[in-house]
């Protein structure tokens, strides 16, 4: 099943109706976070085992032993330095980022290239590490300690250019790399050393992973006063602009074995349709039936069935449009995954008459991939409903059956204003954790 996708801005934004933004370099809207800084180092070794070529790059990291991690409008910075035991002659060192889109073995797309020549011969003696010495000759050959610091700045966003001979800017996506996933998004690193006739050039670098910073709009006056409060939150009848509400879902089946039942379900999500992972998707949920005694039933808290949904996409003509190399084999089919299952309990205001209200939430893992689109890759969120699950009652539809489906997107940074309250006990089994992602993600 290929769901409707959430639409996307093609400028540095991920847009759901306005309720996303993405701040960048330059940008009224860059966001400084302070945030604690990780040391990473690689190097060569000779046949001593003696390190002579060493790259060194700060980043967010936890670790050094995690992959280093940057958020946009990071500088990727660090150090290359040599330690030349004899006289080699070298011509030229330089740094480089690129950023690739993979779909198969041998169809790589690269939509970022950065580079900088930190040394050549013309530039003179290059500079050692303190309390270190070195030695150039004008023909490039280098002995001794030598160092060079670099800085790039990570673009917000990247132009997309296609086959046609047209182009479309794509902000700069998140990496994305999952065991079973055909689509994989890398960022790479690299040192490089030039040197001289009959010799070996040498390379050392390091994959590191990209987060873009996505920020939902602030929640309702009134959600933000719940939330300042600690009191219960208003449904959309008191907080109209808190609450979207779906268009109600007819459920049929039958009840007790015995007789035919309609039920009529309304799911409430809170407003802006954009999320924060870490935190939660705020819901409601009414029930509404003429049989009293078959609504008492399904007002349990386990009755509903509603879902986050992830689905993993490439158009056909994507990466064949792209200006790489064109995919070869069978088109790229969407994958839709379940990743959380909606929590309810009963609510303060539990309905009147033939309506009765549940109060639920959807706990999003902090290692969720936050939402992307690059040309015709996308990945995208959906909150879904399925049949209602009660012992006495069985439903028409099969239990995996998506009855409605609402497009929502998973962002990277809190809103202004207070964080939205965690009701429901955290779990450590649902599909966002699986994996290396659990690495990468902002406090």
């Amino acid at each position: 099943m290929d769901l409707s996708s959430p639409p996307y801005s093609t400028t540095a934004g991920y847009a759901n109706d306005g309720q996303a933004s993405i701040s960048g370099r330059g940008g009224s809207e860059r966001m400084n976070v302070s945030r604690p800084t990780t040391e990473h180092s690689y190097c060569l070794t000779s046949r001593k085992g003696v390190a002579w070529m060493t790259l060194k790059v700060v980043s967010h990291a936890r670790s050094s032993s995690q992959l280093p991690s940057f958020f946009q409008g990071d500088d990727v910075a660090g150090v290359v330095e040599l330690k030349l035991e004899d006289e080699e002659s070298i011509k030229a060192v330089s740094v480089a980022i690129t950023g690739q889109l993979t779909t198969s073995a041998t169809d790589v797309f690269t939509f970022l290239e950065l580079s900088e020549e930190l040394w050549s011969p013309s530039m003179g003696l290059p500079a050692a590490p303190a309390g270190e010495s070195n030695s150039a000759k004008p023909n490039g050959r280098l002995r001794g300690s030598c160092s060079w610091r670099f800085s790039l700045a990570l673009p917000v966003t990247v132009d997309m250019k296609w086959r046609s001979g047209s182009s479309e800017p794509c902000s700069l996506p998140p990496s994305f790399s999952e065991r079973m996933a055909r689509v994989h998004i890398q960022y790479q690193l690299v040192a490089s050393v030039r040197r001289g006739l009959f010799h070996v050039d040498a390379k050392v670098g390091t994959v590191f992973a990209y987060t873009p910073i996505i920020c939902p709009e602030a929640p309702s006056l009134l959600r933000q006063i719940s939330y300042l409060e600690n009191t219960s939150l208003l449904g959309p009848e008191e907080d109209p602009e808190g609450w979207t509400t779906l268009m109600p879902v007819m459920i049929r089946g039958t009840i007790f074995h015995a007789r035919e039942l309609d039920v009529t379900c309304t799911l409430s999500l809170a407003k802006p349709l954009c999320y924060t992972r870490g935190s939660v998707i705020p819901c409601l949920m009414d029930l509404q039936t003429d049989d009293l005694q078959a609504l008492h039933v399904l007002a349990d808290s386990r009755a509903p069935v509603v879902r986050l949904l992830r689905q993993v996409s490439m158009g056909s003509s994507a990466a064949s449009g792209m200006s790489g190399k064109a995919p070869t084999g069978v088109a790229f089919q969407p994958a839709i995954q379940d990743t959380k299952l909606a929590v309810w309990w009963p609510t303060s205001r539990s309905g009147r008459g033939n309506v009765k209200r549940l109060e639920g939430e959807i706990l999003l893992n902090p290692a969720l991939k936050p939402s992307c689109r690059m040309g015709e890759f996308e990945l995208s969120y959906f909150v879904g409903i399925y049949p209602l699950k009660a012992v006495a009652f069985t439903s028409q539809d099969a239990s995996d059956h998506l009855l409605q489906s609402v497009p929502v997107t998973i962002a990277t940074a809190h809103p202004p204003g207070p964080r939205a309250r965690i009701e429901s006990p955290p779990d450590y089994d649902d599909f966002s954790s699986i994996g290396q992602a659990s690495q990468f993600f902002i406090p």
